[in-house]
């Protein structure tokens, strides 16, 4: 920019009466009133408390410049600068030098980065000083902005600290308010530290604002043509001249960083900008200085405001009227711009971010319609519809939202999209939000359309609805079938059946396909249709349907039932129901025999088909196991019998049942001792129930348990002697009746179940004595044992603790079968043999001295009285050479005392 210049110094050689301080030299175009009124912002005093005779060092570093940037009271402006130079050319003290430029527009130039700068003079040269006259003008110049811009790092360094950014905040607030409501401003702080400050301030004033903002570095004497005093800390304190320039002022003290002007809203966003991401703070105060002077405005406020609402940030507007200020401010500036605010507030509202008060964000929207033309209610909805379906809602929610939230009539908007070319612009999107919105709207028009064009129409439904089923989208797809029920039966029914048409793509997800069957429950001509499609597909599907089903009964039993009903007509569908029953009866507790009866009633003998009644048996033979579990022997004994009679009562046993009878014998004749007596006491002995079981067991393919064999045949014997002997004395019997044990070999063997031991272990005993009284001579006592005892091999375990107790229960009786047993370990070999005599050893050990005595008298008679017999002297002779010292052992195990008496009688051991 072209600019005047001025000096001021102290010279020996002016035209002043006086000499001394004059004007130098100064271009041709400044006036005797703009000099003065230069003269009057600039003077120079020396600060006090200063070195009165300082060095250049001390001038340079302790006094400061005064840089001011003003109006003159022509019109023009002034940029300048006095400095201190110390002494003048009669030696005397307190020279200065002024040296001002005079412009009369400020253009681009930021007076603040001229300050320091080398445009300024501070001292005449010895030739200009010894002059015998001054330069009759001074030429004017080109001033352009210096190159000394604050950089980031010196922002960030000067401003780390919340005390400066808060004062910075406050400084920029009060300067905007002071030069738009003409206020002063007295602002105290370091000399060196005002060119930081002064430049930020540069950064953050708009140009309009800032060439109204004048200031001075360093004042003498208050002026109205400053905006802004700056006061140094302890070197000036200058006083007012005027009280209502004092009244009028306002003082912020950069050293207290006391907040005295709260921030509004451009200085407090750009300060944080600028303190955050220093180049993104200078681009935000350019783009408010550019709304400010494209709408002609002076309020930073209403400017960043109107940038925030371009960018479709409404959340400083607070109300309707507000707004609509701001759209007439757009409307007479820049009438262009109007389409670009109306889809920012179309964003806005439907982010929900336009006001607090979602009402009034409707409000603004429906305020604004009436007032457009035609195609600026187009323009309009078609933004609000942009915007919408950008949305972060779901597809379905964000339709209701669309339709509640409709700057216009609903009618009206489905008229408006269900134009070909607004269908067009929708499709083109190719996103979900898009084709449910126009499905919805299809929707709407089907129920408005003549019939001739609704096939059309519903087809374009069936399309959009047929690519969220591929896409698996069950909430669109619901949403799109409810919408279809609540205008048309028909449309809903076709576009629900439209899947059949791909059916086996269709159940390619199992968990979609369910889902989506259910959404038919509300028909049941409609479910049971595609129910019969599906559960053909796998067995898979079919499972999965009855899980899902189950469910459904317990949420929606009333539809549910009517879908029972009609599926009583189609045997697919009745076969899925009463599948379900089943499976119901499966998952129900069974708590009682009667409950599992009823339930084989129902559920058994129903007219099912085929598959449905094996699986119907499977299930109830199930439950009854599970029931069995949770008894006692005896109740489960109980639950056989009651089991038996209900099975052979209701009607003839069936192959189909052998899983029931089989359940029905175990638990009878898989019972323990306890159980048996408990049978027999209950008359399970009986003959004729006996016959109905064994026959039942023959139809139904079952092997009779053992024990069941045993107890028949006891109860034949017992039937035939009208008594009730136990099956051991029965075989004993035949013995002695036939002489011979030849009869047992032809005829049944003695099996012993475990649970027979311990009732019958010592009557076997017993018997083998009367046997072997009554046998003819050809038979040995090892035949007998063999017989006897040679069964109990099987059940080892079981025997030997039986045998360990009856040892000790019946004392006179066992001495008596001691010998029976050591003819039994002289014939037999083995384990068993081994483990046998380990038992008896135990015993005669645990026999008292003199009871041991009484034993071996015994067993000594019996082998004496059988030594003649040469087998028996054999197996004993094997015996103790197999087992050395058994004898000797044995008879060690005898009184010591009777040992002695002996020896002393006959002076030998017997």
């Amino acid at each position: 920019m072209l600019a005047s210049q001025l000096i001021y110094t102290s010279w020996k050689n002016g035209n002043s009466p006086n000499k001394g301080y004059m004007v130098y030299a100064q271009s041709l175009d400044i006036t005797n009133d703009e000099t003065n009124d230069i003269l009057s912002v600039m003077r120079y005093q020396a600060p006090a408390g200063l070195p009165y005779t300082p060095t250049q060092e001390e001038i340079e570093q302790l006094f400061p410049k005064n840089f001011a940037f003003f109006r003159l009271k022509s019109g023009r402006y002034c940029i300048a600068q006095s400095c201190y130079i110390g002494q003048d050319y009669t030696n005397r003290w307190g020279n200065y030098m002024l040296h001002a430029y005079v412009l009369s527009d400020i253009g681009d130039l930021i007076p603040a980065r001229f300050i320091n700068a080398d445009i300024f003079r501070c001292r005449l040269t010895e030739e200009e000083l010894n002059a015998e006259k001054a330069p009759d003008s001074l030429p004017q110049v080109d001033l352009r902005n210096p190159d000394t811009v604050l950089s980031a790092d010196i922002f960030s360094a000067f401003f780390n600290q919340n005390d400066r950014i808060n004062t910075l905040k406050n400084l920029s607030q009060a300067s905007i308010d002071a030069v738009t409501q003409n206020k002063h401003i007295d602002f105290t702080e370091e000399s060196k530290l005002l060119p930081i400050w002064l430049q930020v301030l540069s950064i953050i004033m708009p140009r309009n604002l800032l060439k109204k903002f004048f200031f001075s570095t360093y004042v003498v004497t208050r002026s109205e043509l400053l905006t802004m005093a700056c006061i140094l800390p302890k070197l000036n304190v200058v006083t007012y001249g005027q009280q209502t320039y004092m009244n009028n002022t306002i003082k912020i003290d950069a050293q207290a960083a006391c907040p005295t002007v709260e921030a509004g809203n451009y200085c407090r966003l750009v300060c944080d900008q600028l303190l955050n991401q220093y180049e993104n703070g200078v681009l935000f105060a350019q783009k408010t200085e550019e709304q400010m002077l494209k709408y002609h405005l002076s309020d930073c406020d209403k400017a960043i405001k109107l940038l925030m609402i371009k960018a479709g940030d409404l959340s400083s507007v607070e109300s309707l009227d507000e707004l609509q200020e701001y759209i007439r401010t757009i409307q007479n500036a820049n009438p262009d711009d109007l389409s670009n605010i109306f889809a920012q507030i179309c964003r806005a509202f439907c982010n929900g971010a336009l006001f607090v008060n979602s009402e009034q964000s409707i409000a603004i929207l429906r305020a604004l319609f009436p007032g457009l033309s035609a195609e600026e209610k187009e323009a309009l909805l078609l933004a609000y519809l942009d915007m919408k379906l950008q949305s972060e809602a779901p597809a379905f929610d964000l339709c209701k939202e669309i339709v509640t939230q409709c700057p216009c009539a609903w009618d009206e908007a489905v008229r408006f999209v269900a134009k070909a070319v607004v269908i067009a612009h929708l499709e083109e999107k190719n996103n979900t939000k898009a084709d449910i919105f126009l499905c919805y709207i299809l929707i709407s028009v089907y129920s408005m359309c003549k019939e001739s064009n609704r096939r059309a129409v519903a087809e374009k439904v069936i399309s959009i609805f047929s690519k969220q089923v591929q896409k698996r989208s069950i909430e669109n797809v619901s949403f799109i079938l409810r919408q279809c029920k609540k205008v048309s039966e028909e449309l809903w029914k076709n576009v629900y059946q439209s899947v059949e048409n791909n059916l086996e793509d269709f159940c390619q997800n199992e968990e979609f396909s369910v889902t989506y069957l259910k959404l038919s429950l509300v028909s049941a001509e409609v479910f049971c249709d595609l129910l019969c499609r599906i559960i053909a597909v796998s067995t898979e599907m079919r499972d999965k349907c009855m899980n899902a089903y189950m469910t459904w009964s317990a949420e929606q039993s009333d539809l549910c039932k009517a879908v029972n009903q009609y599926a009583q007509a189609l045997p697919s569908a009745k076969d899925f129901i009463d599948e379900i029953n089943l499976l119901k009866y499966k998952s129900e507790p069974l708590r009682s025999k009667e409950e599992l009866i009823t339930g084989y009633r129902k559920n058994i003998a129903v007219q099912y088909s085929a598959d449905v009644a094996k699986h119907a048996r499977t299930i109830f033979n199930e439950k009854v196991l599970q029931f069995l579990r949770s008894l006692s022997d005896k109740e489960q004994v109980n639950l056989g019998i009651y089991l038996y009679h209900q099975l052979l009562d209701y009607g003839e046993p069936m192959p189909e049942d052998a899983p029931l009878f089989s359940i029905a014998q175990y638990a009878v004749f898989n019972g323990n001792t306890k159980t048996i007596l408990f049978l027999e006491k209950n008359g399970c002995g009986d003959l004729a129930l006996m016959k109905k079981i064994r026959a039942a067991n023959d139809v139904v393919g079952l092997k009779d348990k053992e024990r069941l064999q045993l107890l028949w045949e006891g109860a034949l014997f017992t039937e035939a002697a009208k008594r009730k002997p136990n099956p051991v004395s029965l075989l004993v019997s035949k013995v002695k009746k036939n002489g011979s044990l030849l009869c047992l070999d032809e005829n049944l063997s003695i099996e012993f179940a475990e649970e027979f031991l311990d009732a019958h272990l010592d009557h076997v005993i017993i018997s083998m004595y009367e046997v072997y009284q009554s046998a003819d001579e050809g038979i040995t006592e090892q035949q007998i044992v063999e017989k006897f005892l040679k069964p109990f091999e099987r059940c080892k375990e079981t025997f030997f603790s039986l045998l360990k107790k009856s040892l000790r229960s019946n004392q006179t009786q066992t001495n008596e079968n001691l010998y029976l047993y050591f003819c039994y370990l002289f014939e037999s070999k083995g384990e068993f043999r081994n483990r046998f005599w380990e038992i008896i050893e135990d015993y005669l050990k645990s026999l008292g001295k003199g009871k041991r005595n009484e034993v071996f008298d015994e067993l000594e008679n019996a082998f004496e009285k059988n030594a003649h017999s040469m087998r028996m002297k054999k197996y004993i002779k094997d015996f103790n050479a197999n087992n050395i010292g058994f004898f000797e052992k044995m008879f060690g195990l005898f009184s010591v005392e009777k040992d002695k008496k002996e020896k002393d009688s006959h002076g030998k051991k017997k």
